[in-house]
C-alpha cells in the first residue's frame, strides 16, 4: 500500500475524513446523493449535476423546470435549453475537491 493512494486510515474513523474521501474518489456520486436525499421526489426529476473544468459542480435545470428552482440557487449560465446553477454547499464542494486532489 502506498501513502500516495490513500486507504491508510480506516473509514468511519472521522467523519470529515469520510466526506473528503467521497469527494475525492466519486465526487459526482457523492453530489448526487447529498442533493437528491431529503429533497421532494419531485424535485429530483429535474436536477441534473454535472462536472465542468471550468465551472466546477453545478445543477442543470432545463427551461420547463425554470420555476421550481429554490431561492437559493445562483444562476451560473444561461444555454439554449437549461440554466446552470451553483450552490454555496457546490462551492464549498468545490473547494474541499481541489484541496484534496492536491495533496
Amino acid at each position: 500500500m502506498l501513502l500516495h493512494q490513500g486507504g491508510i486510515i480506516k473509514e468511519k474513523v472521522n467523519a470529515e475524513l469520510d466526506e473528503l474521501r467521497a469527494i475525492a474518489f466519486s465526487g459526482k456520486d457523492y453530489l448526487s446523493y447529498k442533493f437528491r436525499s431529503g429533497k421532494s421526489s419531485e424535485r429530483n426529476q429535474f436536477i441534473k449535476n454535472f462536472l465542468h473544468k471550468v465551472f466546477g459542480y453545478y445543477l442543470e435545470v432545463s427551461n420547463a423546470n425554470k420555476d421550481k428552482v429554490p431561492t437559493d440557487w445562483i444562476r451560473k449560465q444561461t444555454l439554449v435549453n437549461a440554466e446552470r446553477f451553483i450552490t454555496e454547499e457546490l462551492k464549498f464542494t468545490k473547494k474541499k475537491s481541489f484541496m484534496q486532489k492536491r495533496s
